[in-house]
């Protein structure tokens, strides 16, 4: 059996458990999403995600003294703009107490890294972000807005959707365990492909948000000249071409030793 065989029979294992032992509440208010991915977008050089690990599979012990909080600190004084923590127990002597340890010591935004197989693992829905600058959510339920979101934007929404709150009064939504889709492989296209798949991505998203928002006000907003149209056009070609330039700026800086990089141990 491989490891990675051997890691998914342990994880199924644990969510049994989980089933009957049932989800316990938290020990104190669930501090809102510091925002990943605004962190590592909005830095202007290559954004570091530094990882806290303290043993892998493969190569055992990797760092005998660990300190979750103490590694936290040095990453975030040697300029990281997030941080991942392993918690799996058994195959990376991981914990998920290391997570709140974390998140009290530095500012940075914390990415919980395991093995997920199981909704029950993840599906806990949370007061939106948004609420502290908006009206608060309509919805009793934060998991029904989670739902109702869902509803409003996809086309094909998931029959299984649901939600309900839990003994200790924390908010769920439901959905399939499983759901299979095919993706374009955007590699092999040619200009026409690429272009045809654009618009089509395009015609989607434009849906979702007619659907989600007020279409009369998208619309008056948008206005009926390109102006808007030729914002969004610029955007994308400078994003692209920031990208490009990130990616060499990361290469030089591995080829001069600046970043440390090498594949990823499992």
């Amino acid at each position: 059996m491989k490891i990675l065989d051997t890691i998914v029979a342990r994880k199924k294992e644990e969510v049994a458990a989980l089933r009957i032992r049932g989800l316990s509440a938290p020990e104190a208010e669930v501090a809102p999403p510091r925002g990943f991915i605004r962190a590592l977008t909005a830095f202007p050089g290559v954004a570091v995600i530094a990882e806290a690990k303290k043993a892998s599979p493969s190569k055992g012990v990797i760092r005998p003294d660990f300190d979750p909080v103490a590694i936290a600190l040095a990453y975030a004084a040697g300029g990281a703009q997030a941080m991942s923590v392993l918690t799996d127990v058994d195959f990376f002597q991981g914990a998920l107490s290391y997570i709140p340890q974390v998140r009290a010591a530095v500012s940075l935004p914390v990415l919980r890294k395991d093995f997920i197989i199981d909704p029950l693992q993840i599906k806990e829905a949370r007061a939106s972000v948004l609420e502290p600058y908006l009206a608060e959510s309509r919805h009793a339920n934060h998991g029904e807005r989670v739902v109702a979101g869902q509803r409003l934007m996809q086309s094909a929404s998931d029959i299984f959707l649901g939600w309900t709150r839990g003994p200790s009064g924390r908010d769920f939504y439901l959905r399939q365990l499983r759901d299979a889709k095919i993706s374009a492989v955007i590699e092999g296209f040619d200009l026409d492909l690429m272009q045809t798949y654009a618009r089509l991505c395009a015609w989607a998203l434009a849906r979702a948000h007619a659907r989600s928002g007020d279409p009369a006000m998208i619309g008056g907003y948008m206005g009926a000249t390109r102006v808007f149209d030729d914002a969004i056009g610029e955007f994308a070609v400078e994003y692209a071409d920031q990208n490009e330039r990130d990616y060499r700026m990361f290469i030089s800086a591995v080829k001069d030793g600046r970043v440390e990089a090498a594949p990823e141990v499992v």
